[in-house]
């Protein structure tokens, strides 16, 4: 192992020697178990279950967008399917197998870093390697960025992790095939945008990188940029050639880009709900990366420059500011703090608000597993138990409920099928209050009433939000009378 330079405090040397030893690898377990422990104890109420239900209902015959229905690609709903048809319905047992997936992309990640950071030509690779993936696991397991561990974020780093890893292998490589690689990098970025477009904005250093290193050759640039296309294609197609065959094109297109675009345009109008706290947590869960992000534009590397740009402008343009859907950011600026973590030693400020920021992300993270055993999230869990066990025991399993609150937790606690697709209140909400067009409220009430849906029940946690829809609140006064009230929820019969 080789010193950086004379001018390297010795608190960097004894880091080295320490990231170079088999030590590392025990520490590095230990801290992914602590930092990970809050999203695998995760509060039961998250949208896992959404995920859950459509992919459970999807891969045991139903259509996808027309029997269930949310915001988000096909690869979610499949993946979840296929976990519950491999280890059936228990969260624990789901949770084992999204721990087990983080070891992978843990390790994709460190395969990839090596590589991104050989490619840039940086010293002590494998030492660098090693700093940024500490960084990695630390802060691709808070719970503030994986809300359950079961999102498209998550998923979406197999294929990102995978590309870095391809590419700068290949580019480093004198014997590979230009083509061929471009046509796997371009299948892995079409696999990465059909998870969601926007995804898009994180191939930018890739991107940018291909341009400047073909810039005067315009033939090769277009033959390059050709064959990532003709990649991005293979990768579309099995999904565009089962929607075409199931005549629900329109559907997926409305799903997983439409509906999604204007759902942004909403959250920049200030429109939805509940963002300044998330707000709040991403700025203090990524201070940490600015001084290295700070290097990282000071060096002449476009690479590096692209992980930043695209950094600043997926922030810009989402949009929204729920904090797991940054998650899909960690990995490139993990591999910036990797490159550069020795120069930010040297500074005690710097350490001491590296530490600082640490902290307060460890304590934000904590809260979610305080909210699984204790406090209102708690003690709001325990009354959705009672009043699934209430709505379980007051119908058969043929009939069908409806849960006018946000999320799918409630039909898995009360085992009932939702009467409508559109299994959370807030999509209806957005398309009748925003004005998007698609009468979601007009099909909600034809699926209610082809499926004559026997209960409704209304959290009074998200009443006073869900009641502005007006048509909806209409018709459940039309066609549904209360019922039962308990602590916490009002349910609803219906009389005609």
């Amino acid at each position: 192992m080789s010193r950086i330079h004379s001018a390297t405090p010795s608190s960097v040397t004894k880091v080295e020697r320490f990231l170079a030893s088999s030590k590392f690898w025990w520490l590095l377990a230990i801290t992914g178990v602590i930092t990970r422990l809050p999203t695998i104890l995760f509060p039961y109420d998250s949208d896992h279950w959404i995920f859950y239900y459509i992919g459970k209902n999807w891969l045991n015959g139903g259509e996808l967008y027309i029997n269930a229905w949310d915001h988000k690609s096909p690869l979610i709903f499949f993946i979840n399917g296929s976990i519950q048809k491999v280890v059936g319905d228990s969260l624990v047992a789901h949770r084992i197998v999204l721990s087990i997936v983080f070891i992978i992309v843990s390790y994709l990640f460190y395969q990839a870093a090596k590589s991104v950071f050989s490619y840039l030509k940086k010293d002590v690779v494998v030492i660098r390697a090693r700093a940024a993936l500490m960084i990695f696991v630390i802060w691709a397991s808070l719970s503030q960025l994986t809300n359950n561990g079961n999102n498209t974020e998550f998923f979406a780093l197999i294929p990102l992790l995978l590309l870095y890893w391809q590419y700068t292998r290949s580019r480093q490589s004198s014997d590979s095939s230009p083509i061929a690689n471009s046509i796997v990098s371009g299948f892995l970025m079409g696999v990465i945008v059909a998870l969601k477009a926007n995804f898009a904005i994180i191939l930018l250093p890739i991107i940018i990188d291909i341009s400047v290193a073909h810039f005067r050759k315009k033939t090769s640039l277009i033959t390059r940029f050709g064959a990532i296309g003709f990649g991005a294609l293979l990768a579309f197609a099995p999904w565009l050639t089962y929607f075409w065959r199931e005549n629900t094109l329109r559907e997926l297109f409305v799903a997983t880009y439409q509906f999604n675009s204007l759902y942004l345009k909403s959250g920049w109008a200030g429109n939805l709900s509940g963002q300044l706290v998330f707000v709040v947590i991403l700025l203090v869960t990524f201070l940490f990366f600015i001084p290295f992000g700070y290097r990282a534009l000071r060096s002449k590397n476009v690479f590096e420059h692209g992980i930043i740009i695209s950094t600043v402008l997926f922030m810009i343009l989402l949009g929204t500011f729920y904090s797991h859907y940054y998650l899909i950011l960690v990995p490139g600026l993990a591999m910036i703090a990797g490159i550069y973590w020795q120069q930010t030693l040297r500074s005690k400020m710097i350490r001491i608000f590296a530490i600082t920021c640490l902290v307060l992300t460890f304590g934000i993270s904590y809260k979610q597993l305080y909210n699984t055993f204790y406090g209102d999230v708690a003690y709001q869990s325990d009354l959705a138990e009672q009043a699934a066990d209430y709505v379980e025991a007051s119908t058969s399993p043929n009939d069908t409920i409806f849960f006018y609150g946000y999320g799918a937790t409630f039909y898995r606690l009360a085992d009932r099928q939702s009467g409508s697709r559109y299994i959370s209140a807030s999509h209806l909400l957005i398309d009748w209050r925003e004005g998007f067009g698609y009468d979601f409220n007009g099909t909600f009430m034809r699926d209610m009433e082809a499926n004559k849906t026997k209960l409704v029940i209304i959290p009074e946690s998200t009443a006073d939000l869900y009641d502005d829809n007006t048509p909806i609140m209409q018709y459940f006064s039309y066609h549904y009378t209360e019922s039962k009230r308990l602590e916490g929820y009002t349910i609803y019969e219906r009389v005609q």
